[in-house]
């Protein structure tokens, strides 16, 4: 079900757009943050995806001017993102996670940002963690050499994709956390895909995005906090099994069954070697790891 739209309401310029499953106190400090915030004609619509604790009564009583849809049944991050992108009205759409909290000036700053910039279809801001550690919202599309990257940990050494100016930077991919996009390129490059049941559907956006001819930038002299997992991690060997079957299904739609069998090989290697690792030195993490990495093995023959 939908809110009723108020007739007098200003035509926004930006759409945000905010999917939630049982994050009612850190939705409440989003909303909160972007009603303190944001001083361009907007509108919220929160889609909540079967919480329950009481997040649907908490934004009914506390933000009267966003606009709610509450689903009978959990539709997965996509799913409720595309709800609200087929009711929203602005030129903008800013995708944006319940976990998330705005500073003066981003939401606007990146408004501007596409305003005058026809060529790019998306931007985003630094995300950092409460503590203040920039999380790495960046990185390239995906392939084979990225994910031998990233399991030898290569990927970690990279440096920040900017020179410490306050300068555009044109990247391959960035996170859905927070990411504004141009409505004309959403409708040009469809909506996210709803087989991606948990990660996965902001690269496979960005691949669309950018094959359309379209270009992604991060805007790095702007930040917003970003907590992080704060709906999956309450289901967490689930979500950390959807984050490997969101892989396969990147690299079966667009680079094809052979990267896709390339791809769960590296993956068996991966689980294996982690799995060993946590082994030798027992503890109740590593018993942890243990389970996870057996779960991927069974699980892997399905992605």
């Amino acid at each position: 079900m939908t809110e009723p739209r108020r007739p007098s309401e200003v035509e926004p310029k930006i759409s945000i757009c905010l999917p939630s499953w049982n994050t009612r106190g850190l939705l409440q400090e989003c909303l909160s943050s972007i009603q303190a915030t944001c001083r361009v004609p907007h509108e919220v619509i929160v889609v909540d995806n079967a919480s329950a604790d009481g997040s649907p009564e908490m934004v009914r009583e506390a933000f009267t001017r966003v606009r709610l849809i509450v689903n009978r049944t959990n539709r997965g991050y996509a799913g409720a993102t595309n709800q609200a992108i087929a009711a929203a009205r602005g030129s903008l759409i800013l995708l944006l996670n319940s976990d998330t909290r705005f500073c003066d000036g981003a939401l606007g700053g990146l408004a501007e940002f596409l305003d005058s910039h026809r060529e790019a279809a998306a931007a985003a801001p630094l995300l950092r963690r409460p503590g203040g550690k920039i999380q790495r919202s960046w990185g390239p599309l995906f392939g084979l050499r990225t994910e031998i990257a990233r399991i030898l940990l290569l990927d970690r050494s990279r440096g920040l994709p900017w020179n410490g100016k306050a300068e555009p930077c044109e990247v391959e991919s960035l996170m859905g956390a927070c990411l504004m996009v141009r409505k004309e390129a959403l409708d040009q490059a469809g909506m996210l895909d709803e087989g991606f049941l948990h990660y996965g559907e902001d690269v496979d956006l960005c691949w669309r995005l950018q094959r359309a001819g379209w270009r992604i930038f991060l805007l790095p002299w702007m930040e917003i906090i970003h907590h992080g997992a704060a709906s999956s991690r309450r289901m967490r060997q689930h979500a950390w099994l959807n984050y490997y079957r969101s892989k396969c299904r990147l690299f079966r739609k667009h680079l094809g069954p052979q990267a896709v069998v390339a791809a769960k090989l590296l993956l068996t290697t991966e689980a294996l070697a982690k799995g060993a690792l946590a082994l030798a030195w027992p503890s109740p993490a590593g018993r942890r790891k243990v389970k996870d990495c057996a779960a991927l093995l069974r699980s892997i023959g399905g992605f």
